[in-house]
């Protein structure tokens, strides 16, 4: 193996919410790469479970309140030393073997600042293909040319800080690729406690996040808040009058959240 594709050449940043315990195993696979973890939970137990099982944790680090993905991904890159960064999550299944082709790949492409698996689809491409954007979930990135990005806008607390850093990234001379060789499963929406509270929390956040990329990247009209909130009033309704209660809360969710981007 090159130098450049050493493994030594990657830090592992793997931020916690409340994650379940049984997910816990999955951070197994990282075992021959450094490790740092950011909890979000104030997790005790949890810290002193994983340190003893895995001594490649090179830093653990605990907060007793929910700071956001945004804000807890920039705080674990200020920790990394290596050239290359994995960002991770507790749901994420990935091998070593694809870990290996994102060192690779991201080495072979000129310019390459994030360097992606093949997410949950399903394909018999082998080939690197350059794309305009990756979900946040799982993927290497060139830590020098991020940290000119300031990675992720803070202003996100969860959700469109991904797609908001892969758009600045396309008004760069950087590439992002998806790498086909190597594969990885997204458990989706299992990484923390999924509950009616997660459920609603996430949907006020989505929709918060969604208005406050839209607004960066072209100014909204005051109006259109105004109209999705008395839309999603009639959906409430509609779906309540149906029993169709998870969709009554999301509406209510979403109604929230552009209050929330309205009285930021």
């Amino acid at each position: 193996m090159s130098k450049k594709n050493n493994l030594k050449n990657i830090t592992v940043i793997l931020p916690l919410y409340k994650t379940p315990h049984a997910l816990i195993r999955n951070i197994k696979q990282y075992n021959n790469l450094k490790l740092i973890i950011l909890d979000q939970s104030n997790d005790h137990e949890l810290k002193r479970k994983l340190l003893k099982k895995n001594t490649n944790i090179i830093k653990y680090i605990i907060f007793d309140k929910n700071i956001g993905f945004a804000k807890s991904c920039n705080h674990l890159l200020k920790n990394v030393t290596s050239k290359y960064c994995l960002l991770t999550q507790a749901d994420i299944v990935i091998n070593l073997k694809s870990i290996k082709e994102l060192l690779k790949s991201i080495n072979k492409i000129d310019n390459c600042i994030i360097s992606a698996p093949n997410l949950n689809k399903s394909t018999k491409s082998t080939n690197i293909k350059i794309v305009d954007n990756v979900i946040g979930a799982n993927f290497l990135f060139d830590v020098k040319k991020i940290r000119k990005l300031k990675f992720f806008d803070e202003k996100f607390f969860l959700y469109w800080e991904d797609v908001d850093l892969c758009h600045r990234i396309n008004n760069t001379k950087y590439k992002i690729i998806i790498n086909n060789k190597a594969k990885a499963k997204h458990l989706s929406s299992k990484s923390s406690h999924n509950n009616l509270n997660t459920f609603f929390i996430r949907n006020i956040n989505f929709k918060f996040g969604e208005y406050l990329y839209f607004n960066k990247i072209n100014k909204l009209k005051k109006i259109k808040p105004l109209r999705q909130i008395f839309t999603n009033l009639i959906y409430f309704l509609t779906n309540l009058l149906s029993f169709k209660f998870l969709k009554s809360l999301q509406n209510i969710a979403y109604i929230l959240g552009i209050f929330k981007f309205v009285f930021r």
